[in-house]
């Protein structure tokens, strides 16, 4: 039984601008959601004040 030929790099590069694709997608989606929704400033602000209270947490359970 015969192997396929197969061309590593090609599937590989064919992979990666597959994968780029996705991402530049899925980007403009979500940016596209936060500039269009009001909400989504409250999202994105409890989220930074979420890590901002981590931080503190993390530093201050060190000293």
């Amino acid at each position: 039984m015969e192997e396929p030929v197969v061309n590593g790099m090609a599937e590989i590069l064919a992979g990666a601008t597959q994968f780029l694709t996705w991402i530049t997608t899925s980007f403009t989606a979500l940016t596209t959601w936060v500039l269009g929704d009001d909400l989504a400033f409250t999202y994105i602000a409890v989220f930074f004040i979420s890590v901002a209270v981590g931080f503190l947490f993390r530093v201050l359970r060190s000293v």
